[in-house]
């Protein structure tokens, strides 16, 4: 059965079927409560085989009168773009001239670089003879590869945490019953624990100088949607570390396909001597290896406290595809082509150093 393109405003019914092993976000859910939520009004490109759905773009509409470009979603509340489904280099072929034919460029950010679907593109991309623009991203994907068993892994973390975390951990115990809490399901008690932690949330620095979910309708909104509905299909997490019945440290998490995403997290200030956030994660990683139904624990954005944990940091990279038409042609060489020479002039080097 051949491959064949349809581009709509709905994801199919099928779709989560084909997300399965991917993270949860690639799902359905993620990318409707996502649109919905920060007002993007997305074109899903979806590619079937016969009624089967196995590769789908959520695309954005961009540019006006001098170039014309379909872009993937994005802001700070994504942390990286798994492309949902698989793509050969023949399925994306037919993805991309289909895009081509409406657009200038297809720009794509924050790909996982070096998987199936990355290269996939790439290799379209060289079939259909359309250039390509790809750098990789400054920021890429701290995360802990959750091999062997929670010994090993606790003897490749910094040796002051080897150390010190179980003493911190004896310190909390010895304050009161400390326990660590799992909520995977929809329900009264699962929102009774996102408030008490968005609430937490605005205790620490972020409720002075950040950006705490509560602060914002639309992300108190798509935090909420996404803990409910993901929950509901199994791919998603709370865990709270409870000092009585205080939560003194929450992760925020999706969970499944062998990926672990934590995307919020904090803390009590008044026990921040204990490091309860800390705590919490080596406590959640013990239970986890333990499991051993998870490939990858994702952080982010490298930081230095990220780092810490981090058994590696994945690429991320931004591709830009170009048709072949004139106006296309023009976009390339005044847009890439003019930025690498802006950036390689000599002028321009010495007005940075300043």
């Amino acid at each position: 059965m051949g491959v064949h393109y349809l581009a709509g405003n709905e994801t199919s019914g099928d779709w989560d079927a084909m997300t399965r092993a991917q993270s949860p976000l690639a799902d359905a859910t993620w990318i409707a409560s996502f649109a919905d939520a920060f007002g993007h009004r997305p074109t899903i490109h979806t590619l079937f085989e016969g009624e089967r759905t196995v590769a789908a773009l959520p695309m954005v509409r961009a540019g006006g009168v001098l170039s014309r470009a379909w872009v993937s979603l994005d802001n700070e509340h994504h942390p990286y773009w798994p492309i949902p489904g698989t793509l050969t280099t023949k399925s994306a072929e037919r993805l991309l001239s289909r895009l081509l034919d409406t657009a200038d460029y297809v720009f794509l950010r924050r790909l996982p670089m070096h998987d199936a679907n990355w290269t996939a593109l790439l290799e379209a991309a060289c079939c259909l003879r359309a250039p390509v623009v790809g750098h990789q991203s400054d920021a890429g994907d701290a995360r802990i590869a959750l091999e062997g068993t929670w010994a090993e892994l606790r003897d490749r973390l910094p040796k002051n945490f080897q150390r010190d975390l179980p003493r911190k951990q004896r310190q909390l115990e010895k304050l009161g019953r400390l326990e660590l809490t799992e909520i995977r399901a929809p329900g009264a008690e699962l929102d009774y624990a996102l408030a008490a932690c968005f609430d937490l949330e605005t205790l620490g620095w972020k409720g002075s100088d950040g950006s705490p979910i509560v602060r914002d309708p639309r992300t108190l909104r798509f935090y909420g949607r996404i803990a409910r509905n993901l929950a509901a299909t199994g791919r998603f997490a709370l865990y709270t570390l409870s000092l009585g019945d205080k939560i003194i440290a929450f992760e925020y998490c999706l969970r499944g396909g062998g990926h672990l995403e934590m995307l919020k997290l904090s803390f009590d200030p008044v026990y921040e001597k204990y490091s309860p956030g800390q705590v919490l994660r080596m406590m959640l990683l013990e239970r986890e290896l333990g499991r051993g139904d998870l490939r990858y624990y994702h952080l982010g954005r490298p930081s230095p406290w990220k780092m810490r944990w981090a058994s590696e940091v994945a690429p991320l990279c931004t591709l830009r595809i170009y048709a072949g038409t004139p106006r296309a042609h023009a976009a390339y060489l005044l847009g890439p082509v003019v930025r690498t020479w802006i950036k390689a002039s000599p002028i321009v080097r010495r007005l940075r150093r300043r």
